[in-house]
């Protein structure tokens, strides 16, 4: 976007692109990948991958584009993911939750209440909350990944 790569030239690394950008390696494959269908960028196989399109700045903004979406698909699928360990935590906790799990659980929950205004004070709460309901799953490897 600078100038400093005319058409032809190499882009860096996929590496250096994941730490250039702050993201990962995934996500930068994906980047190109879409820069390539869209004809900006062309990839050697074992060479890498070389500037297409005279308009750098387009292509600049296309790379930063198709980052942004790749990141955001992943946070996506991320919280996916969460939402499939949450409810088997929950069903877990239903069957095997102490009146001790269930106290802290209330006792986050009362938390979230009232700290309604307060949004440092209800992101701890809710965090507490959640944390609680992994802990009364009794599932090692649950507890294990969200100490």
């Amino acid at each position: 976007m600078n100038g400093e790569l005319k058409p032809g030239d190499k882009l860096p690394t996929e590496r250096e692109l994941a730490s250039l950008f702050n993201i990962s390696r995934t996500s930068v494959r994906e980047a190109l990948r879409k820069l390539k269908i869209d004809g900006f960028i062309e990839i050697k196989q074992g060479s890498g991958s070389f500037i297409k399109l005279a308009h750098i700045r387009k292509a600049g903004d296309e790379l930063s584009s198709s980052i942004l979406d790749a990141e955001i698909n992943l946070i996506y699928e991320m919280l996916d993911l969460r939402r499939v360990l949450e409810v088997e935590c929950v069903h877990l906790a239903s069957q095997k939750a102490s009146s001790e799990d269930l106290a802290r659980i209330r006792e986050a929950l009362q938390m979230m209440n009232q700290a309604k205004d307060d949004e440092a004070s209800g992101l701890q709460a809710d965090i507490s909350f959640h944390l609680n309901i992994v802990r009364a799953s009794h599932n090692s490897i649950y507890i294990k990944r969200n100490p």
